[in-house]
């Protein structure tokens, strides 16, 4: 577990965050103020390719919870290496394991009335692979890829984030999961998970389609997925959402039920 994890850590009273402090923040998790009983999302950031991944979803949640009349926990995480969360979270842990260990102990810190966990693209990966392990109760993940599997993207001609695949293949780090169908099916997730993305591949090409659809397929095998495609969205599926007014509404089916 993270050493940042001491008893004196844990027993202070974590203030709420604001967004000067989201966005000033030089690690890689925070946690907002901590309101036990209440649903606790854990939201990972999608990738940024400068090193640089801003918190992803603290505005968004604090929305959220105005519309349910309710507070929401937080626990924003990102990932500055780029590696689809495969490396852990730095603060939290070398690796996947160490780093769940150190979320199970701040969600019993948190004593939430359930975890959630929220991601786009990159960080909807991280979303289903470390709420399956947690065992969330619910999963939002906007355009996930279903594995980082160098063959297999090859076989359906996804080279998107080939370089990535690739480099954690020749690597593999310890904890590491390249497949989330198997892993949904492994762990027996019986919570829910919600995928959007965009079918469009945009280009011009009416009939294309984007690789996005073949990867929520994957995921469709196993009971607790369920599908929301949308045919005039891309890859970046929640400016869509945004621009027509229905994100608010997908997270709010999504993470609260």
């Amino acid at each position: 577990m993270s050493h940042i994890l001491t008893p004196e850590f844990l027993a202070q009273p974590f203030p709420a965050l604001s967004r000067e402090l989201v966005e000033a923040a030089p690690g890689e998790f925070l946690i907002d103020e901590i309101h036990p009983g209440a649903p606790l999302v854990i939201t990972f950031a999608f990738v940024d390719w400068n090193g640089h991944p801003g918190f992803y979803g603290w505005g968004r949640t604090r929305k959220l919870a105005d519309i349910a009349g309710r507070p929401v926990n937080r626990i924003l995480l990102r990932d500055r290496r780029s590696q689809w969360y495969q490396q852990g979270v730095q603060g939290l842990g070398d690796g996947v394991d160490e780093t769940l260990a150190s979320l199970q102990t701040l969600i019993e810190r948190i004593r939430p009335s359930y975890v959630a966990t929220l991601g786009e693209s990159m960080g909807a990966y991280g979303a289903i692979h470390y709420g399956v392990r947690l065992g969330a109760a619910r999963i939002a993940a906007f355009g996930p890829l279903s594995h980082l599997k160098v063959d297999e993207a090859l076989r359906y001609n996804d080279r998107r984030w080939l370089p990535v695949m690739q480099a954690l293949a020749a690597r593999p780090p310890a904890g590491m999961c390249d497949d989330l169908s198997a892993l949904l099916a492994a762990h027996d997730f019986r919570g829910e998970l919600h995928v959007g993305f965009g079918t469009d591949a945009g280009g011009g090409n009416a009939e294309a389609v984007c690789l996005d659809a073949v990867h929520a397929l994957r995921l469709a095998a196993h009971p607790s997925v369920r599908l929301y495609p949308y045919p005039d969205a891309q890859h970046t599926v929640t400016l869509y959402l945004k621009e027509n007014r229905l994100l608010d509404g997908f997270l709010e089916r999504a993470l609260l039920g």
